[in-house]
């Protein structure tokens, strides 16, 4: 990996992921799923000129174990929580009744005695739709991100940042979920909870499936507990980092669901050894800066746009993502099918970091397959690993079954030992049958088929 060490920022980021306790692929790859997932439907991507693509932003499963993972996506999340929690603070103080006044052109009643309430009111909300940027959060330091510029923007853009400043979920309920999205600005969010075996066998589930893959909902929108004048029909979605409880993963795995496809499972490895005297923050404070940038071009009603700046560059990569693309539909394994789009996100989010480095182009396509390579192959192992423990565990089902049908039954054919299962194939049952010969537990006499130590005569002729 030589590469890595023609960029100061690039050679650092191992160590900057080894102070947070991780190894850098699960960074890069949690980071631009955090990034992807805020900027919403307003991310594309422009590998070569006039191919704008939008992007596809991973949904990421944390095993539940991984603890230092859950506390890295926490401190992600931190900047925009804090930016959130001030544009829904300032969308509440604006009636949504009277916004709809505003929007059409009303003015207030020609009489009465509300008039007077009702001309400041409406002024009110006109100023606070054409408001400068306002600061939210933080201190002022020059930089134009930390401000909800509206000006911009258009009339449309403008009052759905005010009416549904949300861009991100944490939590929800998941019966909510449709109308909760539809309050969101652009209606998508990044969600964030816990995914349970609970979850995965109830009927939300479903509805979080159809949320992820985007949807058209039916129903008023809500957000800031309330709920937002607009169009009964919205179309929603969501980028989701969920925690795995308990044995959901198996579970997923066990049922081959079709949900298992729609999520990478973020398995982390072994980080470096952190070195102090490295730079350890630089890639952390890139990412604060490109959430707040993402966030403010969703907002706007604008593309959180990166491209690569050489059309050769562009080329390479994609001739190299079909390559991947390749691979991972070869392998025929329904639970890797969201890799696909991970090079094209990682890459993305390198170009919206755009860390101190000279060689940009080319440090993006090698990270993206670098780090996209390195999921593959984690992923697959998991997935192996979870499909062997189940197979031994199905195997030792089957053959607790059958020792139990000899001690009731005595001593039978083949054929009749298995004539109280479902599948009668014997392909399915002789492997099992032959490894309890092989233990002992079971012996030949004859065609009969008897526990281990036990005759297959009757007592009374032993």
């Amino acid at each position: 990996m030589d590469w890595m060490h023609k960029s100061k920022a690039v050679y650092d980021l191992p160590n900057e992921a080894a102070m947070a306790g991780v190894d850098d692929t699960s960074w890069m790859v949690l980071a631009s799923s955090v990034l992807a997932g805020l900027a919403g439907p307003a991310a594309c991507f422009e590998a070569v000129p006039g191919m704008i693509e939008p992007l596809t932003a991973p949904n990421l499963l944390l095993p539940c174990r991984a603890l230092r993972l859950r506390r890295m996506l926490d401190l992600f999340l931190d900047v925009p929580r804090v930016l959130q929690t001030s544009m829904i603070a300032r969308s509440a103080t604006l009636r949504t009744d009277l916004l709809e006044r505003v929007r059409f052109g009303a003015t207030a009643p020609s009489k009465g005695k509300d008039r007077q309430v009702a001309v400041t009111q409406l002024e009110r909300h006109r100023q606070a739709l054409q408001a400068p940027p306002k600061l939210l959060g933080g201190e002022p330091d020059g930089d134009p991100v930390l401000y909800d510029d509206l000006s911009h923007a258009s009339d449309l853009c403008r009052e759905d940042a005010l009416l549904r400043p949300a861009y991100m979920l944490e939590n929800p309920e998941l019966d909510k979920l449709p109308a909760l999205l539809a309050g969101c600005t652009a209606g998508h969010a990044l969600v964030t909870g816990e995914l349970t075996t609970a979850v995965l066998r109830s009927p939300a589930m479903d509805t979080v499936a159809r949320m992820l893959d985007g949807a058209t909902v039916e129903g008023k929108p809500v957000t800031c507990n309330r709920t937002v004048p607009g169009a009964h029909l919205t179309k929603v979605g969501a980028t989701a980092i969920l925690r795995l409880g308990g044995d959901a993963l198996e579970t997923m795995v066990a049922r081959e669901s079709g949900i298992l496809g729609r999520f990478m499972i973020l398995q982390p490895d072994k980080p470096a050894t952190f070195d102090p005297q490295k730079n350890g923050d630089g890639w952390t404070r890139s990412l604060a800066g490109a959430m707040r940038s993402v966030i403010a071009s969703r907002r706007v009603g604008g593309m959180a746009k990166a491209w690569m700046s050489s059309e050769a560059a562009g080329r390479e990569f994609v001739t190299r993502r079909l390559r991947f693309e390749a691979e991972v539909e070869d392998t025929g394994d329904p639970g890797l099918t969201a890799l696909a789009s991970l090079p094209t996100v990682i890459a993305w989010a390198i170009l919206r970091l755009n860390p101190a480095c000279s060689n940009l182009d080319e440090v993006a396509i090698k990270y993206a397959f670098f780090h996209s390579e390195m999921m593959l192959g984690r992923i697959r192992r998991c997935l192996d690993q979870v499909r062997s423990i189940q197979r031994r565990a199905s195997v030792d089902r089957h053959a607790a079954r059958m020792l139990d049908r000899l001690r009731v039954g005595g001593s039978m054919t083949r054929r009749q030992l298995v004539r109280g299962f479902d599948c009668q194939r014997a392909e399915v049952h002789e492997p099992v049958i032959r490894n309890l010969i092989d233990s002992g537990l079971v012996r030949e006499d004859g065609r009969l088929l008897v526990l281990g130590g036990v005759s297959s005569e009757p007592a009374g002729r032993r």
